[in-house]
């Protein structure tokens, strides 16, 4: 099919204006099954490709009936010709494209999309009612860097938003590969939404409940839950859960890094991050930033920790 127009494929945000499928017919039934499907931009260029998972005879359209009578009544497919001629050229832009996340500029747009339900609104906004819940920067960025030598660096920013969420990018290195992750969560610890860049649409939670409120105080334990969905699995709900004891003293936040301010209280969280297995995270909540940051984990009874360079603190 040859478009007038160049469309987007509302999963991946591939370009198209001409679609090929490698059809199989059942001239006797009048049948056919699409094998493969391939998407062109207006150049020629393959943009998206699809197999068919289960391929199933289903009866033909008028149009490809059509096409089909004349396809079977050659006895040899060589001498078949088509009727008119496929010519590349430029087209107007049918919509505007698709947002991705912003890798660089960490901004809310393609997260934006995708709504929450009114359940997990509400708790945002009751946990945001009184403005100094809120967190006390407008960006912070870090890179961390993992326990052992040859261990992963990810590099972070976090950018308050005006509901009072915090929006965090992060860019992982393992090797020469690159994974970003976008995510909205509540004092950069409770997800709301996330979005790992190779996934084709981001997590959003459908329930939520949060039992995180400030000031938080030493030997205290805090926990949050949430059911989440995604658009392109809507038979698949994963459950996130965590519970955190704090720890019994405060401590200087320039023992983690000198630029960080203030105190810190440590946290040692246990938490299901949606596979139904526990997962250790221990965290360091900075009092005078309102947010939490992930400074380890245990392993066999022991504390690994992370420690962080290019500390910069927006206010």
């Amino acid at each position: 099919t040859d478009f007038d127009k160049i469309y987007f494929e509302e999963k991946y945000g591939a370009p198209y204006s001409v679609k090929i499928q490698d059809v199989m017919l059942n001239c006797e039934k009048a049948e056919g099954t699409a094998l493969s499907s391939f998407s062109l931009d207006n150049q020629g260029l393959v943009t998206d490709t699809a197999t068919a998972k289960d391929a199933t005879f289903k009866p033909l359209s008028p149009d490809m009936a059509a096409v089909a009578k004349t396809l079977c009544a050659v006895s040899d497919l060589s001498q078949f010709k088509g009727t008119g001629t496929l010519t590349w050229r430029n087209k107007p832009m049918a919509e505007a494209a698709p947002v991705q996340p912003d890798l660089e500029r960490n901004t809310p747009v393609a997260l934006a999309r995708f709504a929450l339900p009114a359940q997990v609104t509400r708790v945002i906004d009751k946990t945001f009612s009184d403005p100094q819940q809120k967190p006390a920067f407008l960006s912070l960025t870090f890179t961390q860097n993992g326990p052992e030598k040859d261990g992963l660096t990810q590099t972070a920013k976090v950018d308050t938003q005006p509901d009072g969420t915090v929006l965090t990018i992060t860019k992982m290195s393992i090797g020469n590969a690159v994974f970003y992750s976008q995510y909205q969560r509540l004092f950069n610890i409770v997800d709301v939404k996330k979005w790992e860049i190779q996934s084709e649409a981001p997590w959003v939670s459908k329930t939520l409940e949060n039992g995180i409120t400030l000031p938080l105080k030493p030997g205290e334990t805090y926990s949050s839950s949430s059911q989440i969905g995604n658009r392109d699995k809507p038979d698949t709900v994963k459950t996130l859960s965590q519970s955190c004891v704090a720890g019994k003293e405060w401590h200087n936040a320039a023992d983690i890094n000198p630029n960080f301010p203030g105190r810190y209280l440590e946290f040692i969280c246990k938490q299901d991050l949606g596979d139904g297995k526990e997962a250790s995270g221990d965290y360091a909540y900075f009092e005078d930033l309102h947010a939490f940051i992930r400074i380890g984990f245990q392993a066999n009874g022991e504390a690994k920790r992370f420690t962080f360079t290019d500390v910069e603190v927006m206010r």
